[in-house]
């Protein structure tokens, strides 16, 4: 966190000064409209990079206005305006850049899916022929083909159009999928029944989405207790699956299950969500939220994609457009307190906690047996280190469940911290130990658990094999190497310690505390000079006021008499 703020600070920075230098300089009218264009550039990347959308937006505006045809501008441009999801100006942006550059993938594609959504399946096509990327490019132009067609009720050049995607195999799923999808849609329901149902029953389901969508079949045909018998089927097999979810109860309130392929914007909004999702997994998160932003063009009442996008959107850092996201879920949908929770998580990274607690309890005063409600308090109160608060709320989760199972081993592991953190140790070590039951080879878990045997002097050679454990789980996280090394000190393993402390702080050198263990190390080590210069150094890290009292004595003192001095406390 604050090395992302400190490179958007000297960013700012910059950006500042080069306005200033703009505005400075003596110029005759020609060079001060030219430097107002420069302004206005700088101010476009400067306030999109503050999250500041509208200022952004009217400033990429006024530099096209005077250079309409300039590549990279238009390029900035659109990226920046599909990113936020202003599709209105990435259309209009889009298509001035489709007039110099037509082989850009993201604008053809953009520009293709409004003909789509138009029905203007010669406009379609002719901007898929610049679509000329490779992977799901691939996957996605054959689909859009094939629905086109099936908006046209052309049901045989519909399923022709989808079997490129046979050539290759990971498209495969996709062609049997959409295939169902387009006889149902196209009214052919005996074929549409004999695909779902060889979609169902796959020893291997790539998708929920034939779930969902058979089950909506049956209901449309007065067939609830097979649709009901299916969702529970996949309930068991994906407990928790909020899709599965929504749809048992939409049928035992006597609706219709709303998840079902309706349209071709719906099916073509599922194709590229599911791309994004794929994406996603491989980590290619800026293309993931390229596709996810095509879904939503498609189909904006598509609320899994908020949510999708919402995720990957905190991942990236951008608060503001993560929590739009996540505000624009539907309220009677099953997504909507998954998205409010998550919603309360990022204000409060972003110090805005009060309005994080304020958000989730009054849905819990709504909502009173919402576990996940419950959960969320529990954490956000143990995250600010109000532990008295926190296991409050832990609690009330674990009563409203009864007896815990596996599916409750981060209850338990949370619960644990906060017992230990109140000193209530054995309640905290009973839990611990569950939760690895539950959970086995959690490196968190077996970090934390470790740590706090040896810390207590008690089991250490389980505490021992408990961290090395996580570490080879986890080699590059620099908070369980320093739980590693720390062990390694106060077992007397001095130079291993130094050595392994070294490893930790080199993966996260802004953490006082880890400095500081590290500062120790060497004066056990005999390194006195360096352990001054590590404790100093952790000091300007802004250690916890108690921590620093007793990093300066170590300081003023050496570690030797400033423990003693400690201890007459």
């Amino acid at each position: 966190m604050k090395k992302i703020f400190g490179e958007r600070f000297k960013w700012a920075n910059l950006v500042i000064c080069l306005l200033l230098l703009a505005g400075c300089q003596t110029t005759s009218p020609l060079d001060s409209e030219k430097d107002s264009e420069l302004s206005n550039y700088l101010l476009a990347i400067y306030a999109g990079a503050q999250g500041d959308r509208v200022r952004a937006s009217e400033s990429y505006l006024k530099v096209l206005k005077n250079n309409p045809q300039t590549n990279r501008l238009l390029e900035e441009a659109f990226s920046f305006f599909l990113y936020n999801g202003d599709y209105s100006n990435a259309l209009k942006v889009g298509r001035d850049f489709y007039a110099v550059k037509p082989e850009n993938t993201s604008v053809a594609m953009l520009l293709g899916l409004e003909a789509f959504k138009r029905g203007q399946v010669p406009a379609m096509e002719e901007y898929l022929s610049g679509v000329k990327g490779f992977g799901f490019d691939n996957l996605m132009t054959p689909l859009m083909k094939a629905w086109a067609a099936a908006r046209n009720n052309k049901t045989k050049a519909a399923l022709a159009a989808l079997e490129p995607l046979l050539e290759t195999r990971p498209f495969e799923p996709f062609y049997a999928e959409h295939r169902a999808f387009i006889l149902d849609y196209s009214g052919r329901g005996a074929e549409a029944e004999i695909a779902y149902s060889a979609l169902v029953n796959r020893e291997e389901i790539t998708s929920l989405q034939p779930v969902l969508s058979f089950g909506s079949f049956l209901v449309r045909r007065n067939r609830d207790d097979e649709a009901l018998a299916l969702y529970l089927k996949f309930q068991d097999l994906f407990p928790g699956n909020l899709q599965i979810e929504g749809a048992i109860k939409r049928l035992q309130a006597g609706k219709v299950p709303s998840n079902g392929i309706r349209d071709p914007d719906r099916a073509m909004a599922i194709g590229f969500l599911r791309t994004g999702v794929e994406l996603g997994r491989d980590r290619a998160f800026l293309a993931a939220i390229v596709y996810t932003r095509f879904a939503l063009f498609l189909d904006p009442g598509l609320d899994e994609a908020y949510l999708f996008l919402g995720n990957l959107l905190s991942n990236e850092t951008h608060p503001g457009l993560a929590l739009d996201a996540f505000s624009s879920v539907a309220r009677d949908g099953p997504f909507f307190e998954t998205a409010l929770l998550r919603k309360s998580f990022i204000l409060s990274a972003h110090d805005r906690w009060p309005e994080a607690i304020t958000l989730v309890e009054n849905y819990l005063a709504q909502n009173p047996g919402s576990e996940g409600a419950l959960m969320a308090l529990g954490d956000l109160y143990r995250t600010r280190e109000k532990y008295p608060k926190a296991l409050a709320y832990y609690q009330r989760v674990s009563a409203l469940k009864g007896e815990l199972g596996p599916n409750d081993w981060f209850l338990l592991f949370a619960r644990a911290i906060s017992y230990e953190r109140l000193d209530r140790w054995e309640e905290a070590e009973a839990d611990f130990l569950k939760a690895l039951e539950f959970h086995p080879e959690d490196p968190d878990i077996m970090n934390y658990l470790g740590y706090s045997w040896i810390d207590r002097g008690m089991k250490l050679e389980e505490g021992r094999d408990l961290i090395e454990r996580a570490v080879k789980q986890r080699p590059t996280s620099g908070f369980i190497v320093d739980s590693l090394g720390w062990a390694q000190y106060l077992l007397g393993e001095y130079k291993d310690a130094v050595e392994t402390l070294e490893r930790a702080v080199s993966l996260e050198p802004s953490d006082p505390t880890l400095n500081d263990h590290l500062g120790d190390a060497y004066w056990k080590a005999g390194r006195e000079r360096e352990a001054r210069f590590q404790w100093d150094h952790a000091l300007g890290l802004d250690p916890a006021p108690e921590d620093r009292h007793k990093i300066e004595a170590k300081i003023a003192y050496g570690f030797n008499l400033a423990e003693a001095l400690q201890d007459r406390k």
